[in-house]
Order: structure tokens, then sequence, then C-alpha cells
């Protein structure tokens, strides 16, 4: 995919997005300083490479009010239309922002001393994405906190994100209704609201759970299911039947529930293992693009520089699709073509935004 082409189609229209043309050529040069830097970028690293912009320009845009879910989905829309969107899934997963040595949490009205606490788990990412395995697209996130650490009026399980996020999605009119999930989200009153919401799910429980087949009462594991056997039974507290499949994977058991009770067993394996994309996207945008390195203090500069990679990272594997190669090959590449045209942030900016 042709770099222009592919900036006019993804990147372009959302500038329009955001408020005062000051703020809008901030926002290109934020996105064209993660597109050319290492997961180390920084405000003053981009600054060093730019013409026009200074540190405070680029730090202080941060504290900005942005509508990422807004600018999520208008590029996700522009990527379906391009694509078939029977390929396209969706994933709902976290990731956690570890912070080894911190003395410091962010949460969302304060930044909290830790240094006196014991066992503070690490923030995390709370994210919606859809992608047909090539191309990851996130929708929308959500930051978490722990309890220990965060207001009781705005501490929220991460299990009751989920139903939160797919009802905005589901005020956007895309076709797509399948969901993936690792267990930690597979609460009853999830599983009960994807079914009555026409939602297809596939994800994992956990071996204990209250399962009855022909109205017989059992524990999951004391069924004796066979490596690659599937059963159709009814979930303890769910009146619909769901479609269970257990089965070994790198030396691991899993029992995988789907509600798509005509799929194959071949289809539901492959289905879950699917989700194993996101852990891609985890780990890319760690190492490419800094989202293990949050070098901010407040809550609103931590979300906007989560925004920020989400929109880099979905452009970048909208061209990987093409070129066929890893994210990290393909900002590289980006970046040989740049640097042999061009030279400053300046230029890039004037490419991509042109």
């Amino acid at each position: 995919m042709d770099i222009q082409y592919a900036s006019e189609k993804y990147l372009k229209p959302l500038i329009s997005l955001i408020e005062g043309e000051r703020n809008q050529k901030t926002f290109e040069k934020y996105i064209s300083g993660l597109i050319l830097e290492n997961k180390s970028f920084s405000t003053l690293e981009i600054s060093k490479k730019t013409e026009e912009k200074e540190l405070s320009q680029l730090y202080y845009f941060l504290k900005q009010g942005i509508d990422w879910r807004k600018i999520l989905y208008t590029q996700a829309k522009t990527v379906l239309n391009d694509n078939n969107t029977e390929d396209f899934f969706l994933l709902i997963d976290s990731t956690p922002i570890v912070q080894k040595y911190a003395e410091h949490r962010i949460t969302k009205n304060d930044f909290v001393d830790i240094s006196e606490m014991k066992s503070v788990p690490n923030n995390e990412v709370v994210g919606l994405y859809i992608t047909n395995g090539d191309i990851y697209n996130p929708l929308e996130f959500k930051f978490w906190s722990s309890s220990k650490i965060t207001n009781s009026d705005d501490y929220k399980k991460k299990p009751k994100m989920l139903i939160e996020m797919l009802q905005y999605y589901g005020m956007n009119g895309i076709p797509v209704k399948k969901v993936l999930f690792d267990a930690f989200f597979n609460s009853k009153a999830n599983l009960k609201w994807l079914m009555e919401n026409k939602y297809t799910f596939i994800t994992r429980i956990e071996r204990n759970r209250i399962v009855f087949v022909n109205g017989e009462r059992y524990v999951l594991k004391e069924l004796g299911l066979n490596d690659g056997e599937s059963v159709i039974c009814e979930l303890q507290g769910i009146k619909e039947s769901v479609k269970i499949l257990r089965f070994w994977h790198q030396s691991e058991e899993y029992y995988i529930v789907t509600n798509d009770l005509g799929t194959t067993d071949d289809n539901l394996k492959q289905g879950y293992l699917d989700r194993w994309g996101v852990e891609v996207f985890h780990r890319e945008a760690k190492q490419k693009l800094g989202l293990q390195k949050m070098l901010v203090r407040s809550f609103r500069k931590l979300v906007n520089r989560i925004g920020f990679i989400c929109v880099v990272y979905a452009f970048l594997t909208a061209i990987k699709q093409q070129v066929k190669v890893s994210v990290g090959k393909t900002k590289r590449k980006i970046q040989d073509f740049i640097y042999s045209t061009h030279d400053s942030a300046d230029r890039l900016g004037q490419f991509i935004f042109c």
C-alpha cells in the first residue's frame, strides 16, 4: 500500500476532529513523531527534529481534551469500508502498564504516592478492538487503576467495562457481531447481555464451572471430555444453550465456550486461538510505539498518549496487511523512505498530511 494513499485514507480525515488549527498542526506533529521515532519517543526528542514545534508546544498539547473514541471509530469505519467486514471480529482484552520501580500511580483524579503501600497492582489499559487478523483497529480504551488507590466513586471492575464499551459500539452501525475475550471477562452478567443483544461470543471458561447437560447438574471437569471433544449444555444461571470444547494447546488445558452452536470444533478452537493476535498488539505497541514507557504525571496526558499510539498502530497495520511484514519492519520501511527524501519531521508532516 502506498504510504501517501494510506495517510490520505486513515490519518488525514482525523485532523478535522481536532479543534483549532494550531492544535491540528500539533496533532499532525505528534503522529509524525510516533511514526519516525523508536519506543523511547518523547516530546523532547521530536522537538530536536522539528523546525517549528518546541518542547512546550508538544508536551502541553497532551493536556488537551481529545475525543479518542470519535477519532478511533472514524478511523475504523474507513478501514472497514476498504475491506470485507465479514472477515472482521471484535476483541476485548487488557494489558498492564508496568512501572516496576515507580513510587507513584496515576488515577483519574490524582497522582498517588504508593511508596508506603504493599502490592499495588499495575495500572491497566482495557481495550475494544476490531480486527481481521492483520489490521488491528482499537475502537475504545479505558484506563483501570486498583481500588487501593482509586476514589470509590471512580473505581470500576474490569469485567463491567465490556458492556459499557459494547453499548457504545452498538450505536455506531458497524455490522460485526462476533466478539472474543479471555476468561476474566466471562461473568454471567456479561454472557447474558451478549446473548440478549445478539452477539456471538467465544471465550475461555474455568474447569470448575457448573453446567447442565440434559437437565443434569455437573462440574465441567467431571464431564470427562476428551481432548478435542465438545458438548452442548447450559451454564448455571443462563438458560440458553452453549457449546463447550476441551482441548490442549502448548501443554495447557482449555475449555472454550460459544453460543454459536453450529460452529465446528475445529473452527471453535481456531476462533479462540485468533484471540492471541491482541497479544501481538500489546507487544508491538510496547516495543515499537512506547506503550510501556509513559513519562507523564496526569491522567489526561496518559490517556492522550495511549490514544496517539492506538491511531498510529492502526495506520501501520493497514500498511502491514499489504507489505506482509511486522509492524516494526513496516515502521522502518516508512522511516527509510522518509529519511532518504526528507530531512526533518516537519518534512514528514508535509508528506503525510499534505
